[in-house]
């Protein structure tokens, strides 16, 4: 299992550092991501909280995890609490995040996208 007890900013310029965070200098805020949540996932944060396992829900579900821990310096717990998950769950989506965006075209493409909706 990775190491994840990096603080975001560490994470951040360990994952991404020659890709999406050095080209954008995105300030957010949970509500901030909330607001813009249907705009850029296409489901509602009642949707994130849900407990459906659709492929495109969980997808959806992790990019906003990982976007709210690496952007509000929020802790897993936090998270796992507000969006009725367990920390273990938004670990695991910080992790997938990586995972799935070094060898997954789609979730690249994904998840490029909602940081270009967001930073618009």
């Amino acid at each position: 299992m990775r190491n994840i007890r990096l603080n975001p900013e560490e994470y951040k310029s360990h994952i991404f550092a020659s890709n999406i965070f050095k080209k954008t200098n995105l300030d957010l805020s949970i509500d901030y991501i909330e607001d813009n949540c249907e705009f850029c996932f296409g489901f509602t944060v009642d949707d994130i909280k849900s407990n459906s396992r659709s492929r495109n829900l969980v997808m959806a579900r992790q990019i906003f995890h990982y976007l709210i821990w690496a952007f509000c310096d929020k802790g897993k717990s936090y998270i796992g609490e507000k969006y009725n998950r367990g920390h273990s769950s938004v670990i695991y989506s910080i992790i997938s995040v990586e995972d799935f965006y070094s060898f997954d075209s789609l979730y690249t493409k994904r998840f490029t996208d909602v940081i270009n909706k967001l930073s618009k």
